[in-house]
């Protein structure tokens, strides 16, 4: 913008000063008429008196296109900064809108009846709501005892192993980890064979788990560990967050 303007009032000098010369030019050349003295020499001075005011001219036709092509770039990045918020905006609505579709997954997993519900009960509509809304093929619900300060499962979807799951410590196992980091933790590339499922169709092994820690007053109560074929992204992780604290105070209601 700033040199937008230095040009022109570089080229309002320019054209006064061409005014100024032109009128100067013509006053000498007009008395020389009018003394009669037309000679060579006045012959040459008003040609290049012409040519000068052709070249002042053309420089000021020069200035006014710089001038025209800075103003249209200004407005191009005017027009590019505004296109720019607008997209931000999409984005916050976007946004917006993932942070309504995590009110209304934790709506569908949480059991609309509680009364009658014991702990693994509870535990197992839990999963099966949550394999219902995330498409989850296997998960474990895992509450920990108070005598023993060991996380027990008490709940299971769609687990077919032989081996029943077993019970863990704090620090021990990935879900001992995350009971004592009491951060979600999501696996996108799980080992094969460290989980299997069966259904109809045969045998698989889903390739993403996320590990939720069930906290209260800063105390880990319970673990979800839920496996997927499908990968979990930023929101699926943020509406667990959410879902955490509910689930705790929730289970410390039942049991």
């Amino acid at each position: 913008m700033n040199d937008s303007k230095r040009y022109k009032w570089l080229l309002y000098g320019l054209l006064i000063f061409v005014i100024i010369l032109t009128f100067a030019f013509t006053s000498i050349i007009l008395n020389q008429i009018t003394n009669g003295n037309i000679s060579p020499f006045n012959i040459v001075f008003i040609i290049i008196n012409v040519i000068v005011n052709f070249a002042l001219l053309f420089m000021t036709f020069r200035f006014r296109m710089i001038i025209s092509d800075k103003e249209a770039q200004i407005v191009e990045l005017e027009n590019s900064i505004n296109k720019k918020e607008q997209t931000e905006e999409v984005h916050v609505e976007d946004y917006n809108a993932k942070e309504v579709n995590i009110e209304e997954l934790i709506d569908m997993i949480l059991p609309k009846n509680l009364q009658g519900l014991n702990a693994g009960e509870f535990a197992e509509k839990i999963l099966a709501n949550t394999a219902k809304a995330l498409d989850i093929v296997q998960g474990i619900f895992y509450l920990k005892e108070p005598e023993t300060n060991e996380f027990k499962p008490i709940g299971k979807y769609a687990c077919f192993s032989d081996e029943e799951p077993k019970s863990f410590s704090e620090g021990e196992t990935i879900a001992g980890q995350v009971a004592k980091d009491k951060k979600v933790l999501i696996i996108n590339s799980v080992p094969e064979n460290y989980i299997q499922i069966a259904s109809g169709l045969g045998k698989g092994s889903p390739k993403h788990l996320i590990i939720v820690p069930l906290i209260s007053k800063d105390e880990t109560l319970g673990i979800l560990e839920l496996a997927s074929f499908s990968a979990f992204d930023i929101s699926i992780e943020r509406m667990f967050d959410k879902l955490s604290g509910v689930l705790a105070k929730l289970i410390t209601k039942i049991k």
